[in-house]
């Protein structure tokens, strides 16, 4: 994987109500989770989750947008234009969406579409190994009629599932499935459906290495852990593959991260801190506050403070030093040696890619200040609380402090829940 410039976010134009807009054309991780969570929805709510899409795409100030509404109450073909624009970036994904003529809902067709697409391009990392809901015991709680069609499905898909999960996911499920429930829908199958996505979601974070051979492993890891050396952890709103190239540069990676870290993609991230679990709150809402007002020294020294706090506080009685917790880089390399030590890092691959990433921007962001005679290219803890930072702390610098907090807290959550 040598370096190259992968600053390749295009750009495009579409017509809503007769006004054309200019817009990204890129899928988001973010992107694929909501698409995902759209399959198993009615017809109003993936229409309005689609045009949520494109509102977030649209490169405008938000007074200036067609609203979320007005997206909606476009026809069809509106929606075929974005997905037009996408087909010109990622032709593979037009090949998948035409293979599914058998959909005449253009619109639920393209999420389908999209997500055996996205599950194709991760092909050489996947080998599912799923928890299937219980059809008998979902059976049994619904009507007669309902019962039959669910045991038909059974009997026909069910050895589908067992013998190929991949495929049967791919370019069998969504369609079946959306039928079934328009035909004829009961809470309890929605409320299986859901919990078998859901487990899904919960079998993706656990993935083996075992399709990738050893180099592929070792450059993988290492390109996550070059961006990680310039500061840079996962972006939720980036292209799931943006890590997968090693960045050329400082300036570079800044300036292809930074592309995907807009104001509207960071009060994103903001909702999503607040939701996860463990996050100090009032320091996070007064971080957010300093932020949005462009105080962003002290931004920076309360998110220092949070992130610390977050890696003494995961130390362990048998962590101590002398009888005490460590802090700082200290600390943060206790945690790390710990999760190698207990978690079978290597074999899963998103495991292994948050840790390896997250644990070389922690080497970076904690390192010694060495008598502070250089200043830091990247932003440094050492030098903001000791005084030592000459230069102005940027937007940037609070950027990849918000995102370091976020993914390390995302990280230890997923370690609890092993």
């Amino acid at each position: 994987m040598a370096g190259s410039d992968i600053s390749d976010k295009q750009k495009g134009s579409l017509n809503i109500g007769g006004q054309d807009y200019q817009i990204d054309i890129f899928l988001s991780i973010n992107d694929v989770k909501k698409l995902n969570k759209l399959l198993n929805s009615e017809k109003d709510e993936y229409r309005r989750g689609l045009a949520q899409l494109i509102y977030d795409k649209i490169l405008s100030e938000d007074s200036n947008r067609p609203s979320i509404d007005v997206i909606f109450d476009q026809p069809d073909d509106m929606f075929i234009s974005y997905f037009n624009l996408l087909f010109q970036r990622y032709t593979d994904l037009r090949k998948v969406y035409e293979k599914h003529s058998d959909e005449e809902d253009p619109l639920f067709r393209f999420i389908c579409a999209t997500m055996e697409y996205m599950h194709k391009k991760l092909d050489s990392l996947i080998n599912l190994q799923v928890n299937y809901p219980n059809i008998d015991e979902i059976s049994n709680r619904i009507q007669h009629n309902f019962k039959q069609r669910l045991d038909e499905l059974s009997k026909t898909i069910m050895p589908m599932i067992k013998s190929n999960f991949e495929n049967y996911f791919n370019t069998v499920f969504p369609t079946t499935l959306k039928k079934i429930v328009d035909q004829m829908y009961s809470k309890e199958f929605a409320n299986s459906t859901r919990k078998f996505f859901e487990s899904i979601n919960k079998t993706i974070a656990k993935l083996p290495f075992s399709n990738l051979s050893e180099d592929e492993k070792r450059k993988l890891c290492q390109s996550y852990s070059e961006w990680g050396k310039l500061g840079w952890t996962i972006i939720p709103n980036a292209p799931y593959y943006l890590y997968n190239t090693l960045p050329l540069d400082q300036k570079n990676a800044n300036k292809v991260a930074l592309g995907y870290c807009k104001e509207a993609d960071m009060q994103e991230l903001f909702t999503l801190l607040h939701k996860v679990k463990g996050v100090k709150k009032l320091d996070l809402e007064e971080a957010i506050f300093d932020f949005q007002n462009k105080r962003y020294k002290s931004c920076a020294l309360l998110l220092f403070s949070a992130i610390d706090a977050k890696l003494i506080r995961a130390q362990r009685n048998d962590d101590k030093r002398r009888g005490r917790r460590a802090s700082g880089k200290a600390a943060g390399e206790c945690l790390f040696n710990r999760i190698k030590k207990e978690h079978d890092v290597d074999r899963q691959i998103f495991l292994a890619l948050s840790y390896y990433n997250l644990q070389s921007c922690l080497q970076k962001i904690f390192e010694d200040g060495r008598d502070f005679i250089k200043q830091p290219e990247v932003i440094n803890r050492n030098f903001v609380n000791h005084g030592m930072i000459t230069k102005k702390v940027t937007r940037k610098d609070c950027i990849q402090l918000f995102l370091f907090y976020y993914n390390l807290l995302g990280l230890l959550n997923a370690i609890k829940n092993k």
